[in-house]
């Protein structure tokens, strides 16, 4: 990683309240009017670490991840725009960054592109009427030179900035929402130079078409690095039910597979080589009598929309160890019988509005590190490798039983969605939960039940956001059956009716300055505590 723990950490000194790149992001800098502190608020500092970069012990770190968390807090937080320091944030997290950007390779490739968020919606483009959910997307996969941004801009300009070196003196930069460096797909990108004040657009040279080469019922584009992409597949010669995808063809690796390339494959079962590493949006599209692939370890992405209109899916496994997490989008309008998930981080599969799923059940392995707090309303068995869980839920009575392992509850979605219109967590301004009073598992208004053990992360949780918390017994299974509806539950002085003077008299009771006239027992667990405290709060501002 060369010199990057050094110069980040110069970087977040030198820079102060205000980065060194604030003023420099491109030639016509935005700005972001809503939630923009003037100066860096350290008072926030261990939530960031802990709901933002899941990070429950700081001081664990080396130095070199220990100076970066700071540099990517002081950075996003003083920035006028909304931004991600997304380089910084993957090697924090363990994972592999890869390159930089080498201008020289510009001329080789067609585009530049972030390798974890490239596979989104904003890399695709509705043609149909969404009303009767016939979906017809086209995508241009034409990005060949895959590389992770330094700085991402997610406000209503979205742009991402790529260093060409460590100190980040000398970058290039993406305009638009999709993550590729030309415009529109032309073939100019916009170079800066921070110390020669230079900000230029640059015409790369003539983009060459590259080889294509033709194996039995394979067709695939050789790239610049003599690696193949699949590009399409002649049904007419594979009449049988499988098919397998050959790993090396003319002794070069087969590493990503594009966009449509089995859209409507009459295959039952598509085989995946080993050391295949991308999987385009739309692939299996349309694919009904597809009943399982494969998910080599190799894979790094699978795109969105990637099983869109697969009927009959069975049971699929994916635990690959290089897929930080999965599309929320992946099975678009799919039947899956059995979904085995054995990735790090999961998002939820099951998804409203225009997103229609049948799932016969979910399985995580042990491994899974983070998944949606919806899944717990899904009678899911959670392995103990489950530390934190992330998302809202958005309906009313909804029962929550918090696993003891949780170490982190509430953890933030992708808290500043590439598109702040299409936004699976928490969407639109302020887009930084540290920012936001009401951001939780459980939004204002939605009334839910929480679950959990004594002295876990669930109870002091439900504490801090005045969620109504029901205590369990280690050796008694949960009882998350409704109460009895006592209507003198909570009338502490016994006058027949639930007021402020209860809440006064029970706060009283418990710090031992009087005595109760009436039950106290607001949540009915048998138990007169300050959760009593926080439910007649709620009944009383309801």
């Amino acid at each position: 990683m060369k010199k990057i723990t050094a110069i980040l950490s110069a970087m977040a000194v030198i820079a102060g309240s205000v980065p060194m790149y604030a003023n420099a992001y491109s030639c016509e800098t935005t700005g972001r009017p809503y939630n923009s502190p003037p100066v860096v608020d350290w008072n926030k500092w261990d939530d960031f670490i802990k709901y933002d970069l899941r990070i429950t012990d700081f001081y664990s770190l080396d130095r070199e991840k220990q100076d970066l968390c700071k540099f990517i807090f002081e950075t996003e937080m003083s920035s006028p725009e909304d931004i991600v320091c997304e380089r910084a944030r993957r090697i924090v997290a363990g994972q592999n960054v890869g390159e930089r950007a080498d201008l020289e390779k510009l001329n080789q490739y067609e585009g530049i592109v972030d390798s974890k968020l490239l596979y989104g919606l904003a890399n695709t483009n509705q043609k149909a009427d969404s009303v009767d959910y016939d979906f017809n997307y086209e995508y241009e996969d034409k990005r060949l030179y895959f590389c992770v941004p330094d700085i991402k801009h997610v406000g209503f300009e979205d742009y991402n900035e790529y260093w060409l070196d460590d100190e980040g003196t000398e970058y290039i930069i993406s305009d638009g929402d999709a993550e590729i460096i030309y415009d529109d797909f032309s073939s100019t990108f916009e170079y800066i130079n921070r110390q020669e004040d230079d900000c230029r657009y640059i015409k790369v040279e003539e983009i060459p078409e590259y080889p294509v080469i033709s194996y039995n019922e394979f067709e695939f584009t050789v790239y610049p690095d003599n690696t193949l992409s699949l590009e399409k597949v002649d049904y007419d010669k594979n009449d049988s039910d499988v098919i397998e995808v050959p790993a090396i063809v003319d002794g070069m690796p087969v590493k990503q597979i594009a966009s449509k390339c089995f859209e409507n494959a009459p295959y039952t079962e598509i085989i995946l080589p080993e050391g295949l590493e991308y999987i385009e949006p739309l692939t299996f599209i349309k694919c009904n009598n597809l009943e399982t692939v494969n998910f080599p370890d190799s894979l790094k992405n699978i795109g969105a929309y990637a099983f869109s209109f697969c009927e009959n899916l069975g049971t699929l496994e994916i635990s690959c160890p290089d897929i930080i997490t999965t599309q929320f989008n992946l099975f678009d309008t799919c039947s899956v019988d059995s979904l085995v998930i054995g990735t790090e981080k999961q998002e939820y599969y099951y998804c409203d509005g225009y997103f229609h799923n049948n799932f016969g059940n979910i399985t995580f392995l042990d491994g899974v590190k983070e998944i949606d707090v919806k899944y717990l309303q899904d009678d899911i068995e959670i392995p103990e490798s489950v530390t934190v869980i992330s998302g809202h839920v958005f309906e009313d009575k909804n029962k929550l039983v918090i696993p003891k392992q949780i170490e982190i509850l509430g953890a933030f979605d992708d808290i500043r969605p590439h598109n702040p219109y299409i936004s699976i967590g928490i969407g639109g301004y302020p887009q930084v939960p540290l920012y936001n009073k009401y951001y939780g598992i459980i939004p204002s208004g939605i009334y839910v039940k929480m679950y959990g053990y004594r002295n876990t992360e669930a109870e002091k949780y439900a504490l801090a956001h005045d969620y109504l918390f029901y205590p369990l017994d280690d050796d008694t299974p949960p009882d998350t059956s409704e109460p009895d509806e006592d209507k003198t539950s909570g009338d502490a002085n016994g006058d027949g009716k639930i007021n402020i003077a209860d809440a006064v008299l029970l706060q009283r009771y418990l710090l031992g300055n009087a005595e109760l006239s009436g039950n106290a027992d607001a949540n009915q667990d048998g138990v007169v505590d300050i959760f009593d405290m926080v439910y007649i709060r709620k009944l009383l501002i309801d």
